[in-house]
């Protein structure tokens, strides 16, 4: 048949650099004749025992040809199939009696040595469930099956039989497009991958949750409940933080004193006792104890905006302190996915060539991994410090959380979403037309679903973390782990039941219900911090300077804005007081120009005294007399009435008379208030010299008229 398939299967043949031979219990009846007996240990096992033995003349060894390898032990059973195609028979029936040829690797699920063969009592559960699916299906195995151990670290060639250490390592894909191209099935735990879907390997229904996670140490805070913190009170900030308050504080006692020295406030005294007083004011403005009696726009814009940043600084203090006071067992993460760790550049242990590994490598390639050659090397890689995080599989960790070699001090844990959602199971060949084989995966899909339903799976994985548990991380207490170091006496885990089957696996526990967050590391991204450190809980929930940066720039932004307007007003003010300047010299050239002077007023006033003597000569003598005296007491209303005129007007009358003209009368009101005592006191001095010289000056007017 000559189909592209079949090529694509003959070129994996011819490619694959390193294949294994395997060992096969003798065949039951008319099958034995078909399935030849290859050696057990394959072209690397074999080219070892060749260089370390000197019996040359092994028949295995001589027999053991590069040719081998491309024998295949699939089955042709298209004649089942045309029975279930012509309904003489149902799916479910179709591998009644038939010795299938599986390939099983041997690890901790398939539990098996080459002098005892298949574990008597406890054989794993992939042998577990093959046995279930026999006994459904109707099919055998224990005597048709070939194994194979794990992979070898060099490639071997085909054409040489030599070494080759140019070639890329063998992984597990090659491993399954290889054995599910030679035998009826592939017993393991495959992960769904693209590239084995592409290579022509057909997974059945799963029963091994594959997904990949992270796992890392947790770390939970040491409470010394018999030491006394007397620096607790400093815990809601860090260091940037309070040096960022204190110098604020002072910076702003500066800046209001500045403001009110512009605006013409806080005279009578020196400067370094007005300063004290105003740093006093900033500082019990911290905790919202404002003191502050600004008198201008400028300074009042300052009690804003220095109110505003106390209330905002208060209330993160307050909630911060609160929260790190209250007892509770919260653990810190930073890192929630693969991108964080990768970001962080933290080393990250990962078991070589597995489907794990290869999406790491494909996806992550930046990312700091150091692969080693099993699960257990991982882990213990991960205990003894090499890496910060081992990349797992879920359902083997559900497993491991419980076992001494695993996790030996109970101090990991799950953290982060997982990084991707396998499904895992057993795989054959896609084949429908050669020998039929996709009909094997077709009926061991029928009855897997069943298993599931049923319940026997879940079951399955109960009995098999039941018996590999020797530890019971659960029941830990600090008494158990004295001889450990106090940081990981201080390290708990706290275990929880997970769901054992594939199909449970949307009921993971969620970020949410596995672990809190404190406010200050998410930003997990968050401001600076390495995602990759075991933080302390105070650590991680004080606010840093970068986080509380808003609070502060608002507030020196106000304030310089209130400075700026501070010079602004005082600008204005100066030049206010020259414009009231000239309207005070213009207004007494103005009346001056109405007013007559003194000297010419008397004259005025002497001279209509003979006016008034040269009357008719018709009147009498007695109204002589009586117009006299009216005339005397004319002149002297007059004399009187020019010298109010001519008096000069006070310091305080001129001020009045100004303020009537000025049309900005709330500039001039504010000017007056502002003289000091002393400037008062001048002014009343003058204005009582200025009031003896008009005394004197009237009773020289009186003296003159009585003298007239």
């Amino acid at each position: 048949m000559n189909s592209p398939y079949r090529s694509t299967r003959a070129l994996l043949l011819l490619c694959f650099p390193t294949l294994w031979f395997s060992r096969v219990v003798n065949g039951l009846g008319q099958e034995k004749a078909a399935f030849p007996q290859p050696t057990y240990e394959g072209v690397w096992a074999w080219k070892q025992r060749v260089a370390r033995s000197s019996n040359t003349e092994d028949s295995n060894i001589q027999n053991a040809t590069a040719t081998d390898v491309q024998v295949s032990y699939r089955q042709d059973i298209c004649h089942r199939y045309d029975q279930v195609r012509r309904g003489e028979i149902p799916l479910r029936d179709a591998l009644i009696g038939l010795p299938l040829r599986p390939l099983m690797r041997v690890n901790k699920f398939f539990r098996y040595t080459d002098e005892e063969g298949i574990h008597p009592l406890d054989p794993g559960l992939m042998a577990v469930m093959m046995d279930e699916l026999a006994r459904r299906a109707g099919f055998t195995w224990r005597e048709s099956f070939a194994v194979v151990h794990a992979l070898p670290t060099k490639p071997v060639s085909f054409l040489t039989n030599e070494t080759d250490d140019e070639g890329d390592a063998l992984t597990f894909t090659d491993l399954l497009l290889w054995s599910v191209e030679t035998h009826d099935l592939s017993i393991n735990w495959w992960d769904r991958t693209l590239e084995r879907l592409e290579g022509g390997a057909s997974f059945m229904y799963p029963w091994f949750d594959g997904s990949i996670i992270m796992v890392r140490h947790m770390s939970d805070p040491v409470v010394d409940e018999g030491s006394i913190d007397l620096w607790n009170w400093l815990r809601p900030f860090d260091r940037g933080v309070w040096l960022m308050t204190s110098t604020t504080i002072i910076v702003s006692a500066i800046a209001y004193q500045w403001i009110e020295y512009l605006s013409g406030h806080g005279r009578g005294r020196t400067w370094w006792q007005w300063f004290l007083d105003n740093l006093y004011l900033s500082a019990i403005n911290f905790p919202q104890n404002y003191e502050f009696e600004p008198k201008s726009f400028a300074g009042r814009l300052f009690g804003v905006s220095i109110s505003l940043w106390a209330l905002l600084m208060t209330a993160t203090y307050t909630a911060n302190l609160a929260s790190l006071l209250v007892d509770t067992k919260t653990t810190t993460f930073v890192v929630e996915s693969m991108d964080d760790a990768v970001t962080a550049n933290i080393p990250l242990c990962v078991y070589e060539n597995t489907g794990a590994d290869a999406f790491v490598q494909q996806k992550y390639r930046q990312a700091r991994r150091i692969p080693f050659d099993s699960e257990l090397g991982t882990f213990q890689a991960l205990q003894e410090g090499q890496c910060e995080i081992t990349v797992a599989y879920y359902q083997n960790w559900l497993g491991f959380a419980q076992q001494k070699a695993y996790n030996p001090t109970c101090d990991l844990e799950w953290v982060g979403r997982t990084v991707k959602t396998i499904q895992s199971g057993f795989a054959n060949a896609v084949d429908t037309g050669d020998k039929c084989t996709s009909l094997i995966g077709n009926v061991l899909d029928v009855y897997l679903n069943e298993m599931e339903e049923t319940g026997f799976i879940e079951d399955m994985w109960d009995e098999h973390y039941a018996k590999s548990q020797d530890i019971n991380c659960d029941a830990v207490s600090p008494e158990v782990l004295q001889a450990q170091s106090k940081q990981d006496a201080a390290r708990k885990l706290v275990s929880q039941q997970q769901p054992r089957s594939f199909w449970k696996r949307h009921q993971h526990p969620t970020s949410q219900n596995r672990r809190e967050l404190k406010a200050g590391a998410k930003s997990a991204a968050a401001a600076g911090a390495t995602a990759g450190s075991v933080e302390t809980d105070a650590d991680a929930s004080q606010m840093t300077l970068n986080q509380m940066a808003g609070t502060f720039v608002l507030h020196f932004w106000l304030m310089g804005s209130a400075i700026v307007i501070g010079y602004i007003t005082r600008f204005y003010k100066k030049r206010g007081h020259h414009v009231e300047a000239w309207m005070s010299s213009s207004s007494e050239r103005f009346m001056a120009s109405f007013v007559p002077n003194k000297n010419d007023t008397a004259k005025t006033c002497h001279t209509t005294a003979p006016h008034h003597h040269n009357t008719t000569s018709t009147e009498r003598p007695g109204d002589e007399e009586s117009s006299g005296e009216q005339q005397q007491q004319q002149q002297q209303a007059c004399l009187v009435a020019a010298a109010a005129a001519t008096t000069p007007m006070t310091k305080r009358q001129r001020r009045r008379h100004n303020q009537e003209h000025l049309h900005d009368h709330h500039d001039a009101h504010e000017s007056f208030d502002n003289d000091d005592e002393d400037e008062l006191r001048q002014d009343l001095h003058e204005t009582q010299q200025e009031l003896s010289q008009t005394r004197r000056e009237l009773q020289e007017t009186r003296q003159d008229l009585k003298n007239q």
